[in-house]
């Protein structure tokens, strides 16, 4: 069975741009990025390292963003 890992920003940008984002495959299989995380990213421009690692990295999945509890947008 594989795992599955969700990530934000932050360790993606970090590890990618210091050339180390396979590090990421040590927590698991899969890495899960929500899409709006992902936009986040490319937004930043095709040359960004970390923009470049999503693209060319197949064990990277883009997922729909899980909504935000109302009790939380309050």
């Amino acid at each position: 069975m594989s795992k599955a890992a969700i990530s934000n920003a932050s360790p993606l940008i970090l590890l990618s741009r210091g050339g180390h984002g396979d590090l990421l495959r040590s927590i698991a299989d899969k890495i899960l990025v929500p899409d709006s995380v992902v936009a986040e990213i490319r937004a930043r421009g095709a040359d960004d390292s970390t923009a470049r690692f999503i693209n060319s990295t197949s064990w990277i999945k883009t997922v729909p963003a899980l909504p935000i509890p109302e009790l939380v947008l309050q």
